[in-house]
């Protein structure tokens, strides 16, 4: 069956987005990132207290956290938006940051898009954060009936 071939190529490539290890082969200090994210966020202040992860911003709406390995090089980066009220600072560093260190990013749903203003609005009109925030009833009645499934 054509469908099901299909659906397994694109299990398969979900599948090594999540096994990938993405940052293995990277050699970027985290010191060197820790400077640009404190210009525009605090660190959280439980993170403060551990040497393999910080976060920065705030736990219940915007905030990136960084996985630290033990030579102190960047083995992990985490973001979350809250698109509640988006805040177009934290947008834009966080932009430029994964520019810097020539990242894409990552969703969700596993896909990965180059770091631009332009595509990151065009991930987050597809995103079911997104659908149920603009219409939290359909999203719900979608989900119930499995036209948007769960990220």
């Amino acid at each position: 069956d054509e469908q099901g071939i299909e659906n397994n190529e694109v299990d398969s490539e979900i599948k090594d987005t999540w096994t990938f290890e993405w940052w293995k082969n990277e050699n970027i200090l985290f010191n060197i990132s820790k400077h640009f994210l404190e210009s525009f966020l605090n660190e959280i202040e439980w993170s403060k207290h551990y040497q393999g992860s910080k976060s920065y911003g705030n736990s219940d709406s915007n905030n990136i956290s960084i996985e630290i390995s033990e030579d102190g090089m960047i083995s992990g980066i985490y973001c979350r938006i809250d698109l509640s009220k988006v805040d177009e600072l934290f947008v834009t560093n966080i932009l430029k940051l994964a520019n810097q260190l020539d990242c894409l990013i990552l969703d969700r749903k596993r896909s990965l898009f180059e770091p631009s203003l332009h595509s990151l609005v065009e991930n987050i009109k597809n995103s079911n954060s997104f659908k149920f925030i603009s219409n939290p009833s359909e999203f719900l009645e979608k989900l119930t009936t499995g036209e948007i499934r769960p990220e």
